[in-house]
């Protein structure tokens, strides 16, 4: 349970330090990374919490592994674009 309710906070503190933080240079491509990340991982854990109470229906198992998929495609395509957002800003 500690662990559920720290993940959630962590994903509500991205979620408001991505809304509330402006850079100085163009952030939508990162700002809209940001965000869908955050949308699929919340879709990730919602899926997760009705296959614990529902007990993994079998068709809920292919939509975690797809999620699962979905959230480290994210991630990389956010870690990807933010090394070349810190590079063009440095040059």
């Amino acid at each position: 349970l500690f662990r559920s309710i720290a993940l959630i906070s962590l994903t509500i503190g991205l979620l408001l330090l991505v809304l509330i933080v402006k850079p100085s240079t163009d952030p939508s491509r990162l700002r809209f990374l940001t965000l869908r990340f955050i949308a699929i991982s919340l879709g990730q854990g919602a899926i997760g919490y009705i296959q614990f109470f529902t007990h993994l229906p079998i068709v809920l198992v292919g939509a975690h592994i797809l999620g699962a998929t979905l959230v480290w495609l994210a991630i990389w395509d956010l870690a990807v674009t933010t090394e070349a957002f810190k590079k063009s800003a440095l040059n």
